[in-house]
């Protein structure tokens, strides 16, 4: 975050469901997303206010200070080719003309970004968290539509003694896999994609691909109706306005025909007087 309404994107990672793990590195010149959905590039006269924001909210965490100020600087002295872009992400999220559903772990911010950047054409966004439903230390992983909000799987994963109740992506992942993964630390885009994919692999051998799939079925089915009555909606809407063109022409067709009558009667009455006064002049003759 630049400031409360703004959003600064340094990097990121995304991944498709047709390689394990092959993360893609984002990269590029940063950009600021501002509340209006509006995209800038950062510019370097703001890296002092930006430097000085990071080192105090993570003074009591070097390990992910170090690795911020990195990417940041990496990204304002970036030359050639940006995957850090929407042209990018756009041809990238549309190989094949498919219809991409993008799974996110505590994914608030993620959304909101994804939203910023006027990504077009995704089916679905789906959200991972790991929550304690009694707040007793005992956790269940739930896959849930974030724009519907259905909750689509819910499933116990054990037992971690700890304050709060919500697990951390490493946490979450320690319970459902015991793969290493070679993560060098937590919160780089690579590793929270890989970890991501990871415990999404998990619930997708719970719930059974079918499902998923009927899930997209029914998304893609519900996404159609939503075309259907927004067409219909914008059919109704341009009906209605040239129904009010059509009445507001026959007013001032009206109001024309009756201002036309005015004038053919003022005209026939000063006709009428004027044959008065000729007649009058006659008699008096």
């Amino acid at each position: 975050m630049i400031n409360r309404t703004e959003i600064l994107l340094v990097s990121g990672a995304i991944s498709n469901s047709l390689e394990k793990y092959k993360p893609m590195k984002l990269e590029g010149n940063a950009l600021v997303l501002t509340q209006d959905d509006k995209l800038r590039r950062f510019q370097r006269r703001d890296l002092g206010k930006v430097v000085q924001t990071i080192k105090r909210v993570f003074r009591s965490k070097p390990n992910l200070t170090t690795p911020l100020l990195d990417q940041l600087y990496k990204s304002i002295n970036h030359q050639g080719e940006s995957t850090l872009s929407t042209v990018y992400l756009q041809k990238y999220l549309h190989i094949d003309s498919r219809e991409p559903i993008i799974v996110f772990w505590n994914g608030t911010t993620d959304l909101t970004i994804v939203k910023r950047l006027r990504l077009r054409g995704i089916l679905a966004f789906l959200n991972i968290t790991a929550y304690s439903d009694r707040n007793n230390n005992e956790f269940n992983l739930k896959l849930t539509n974030i724009e519907t909000r259905e909750t689509l799987y819910s499933g116990y994963i054990g037992k971690l003694n700890k304050n709060g109740r919500m697990l951390h992506l490493l946490e979450a992942h320690g319970l459902v896999c015991n793969t290493n993964h070679h993560i060098t630390h937590c919160h780089d885009p690579i590793a929270d994609v890989i970890l991501t994919k990871c415990v999404f692999d998990y619930v997708v051998t719970k719930i059974r691909p079918i499902y998923l799939y009927r899930l997209a079925d029914r998304t893609i089915a519900t996404e159609h109706l939503q075309k259907q009555q927004t067409e219909q909606l914008q059919q109704q809407h341009t009906e209605l306005l040239q129904q009010q063109q059509t009445d507001q022409m026959r007013q001032q067709q009206i109001e024309q025909q009756q201002q036309d009558d005015a004038s053919l009667f003022k005209w026939s009455h000063a006709a009428i007087l004027l044959l008065i006064e000729e007649n009058g002049n006659k008699s008096s003759i």
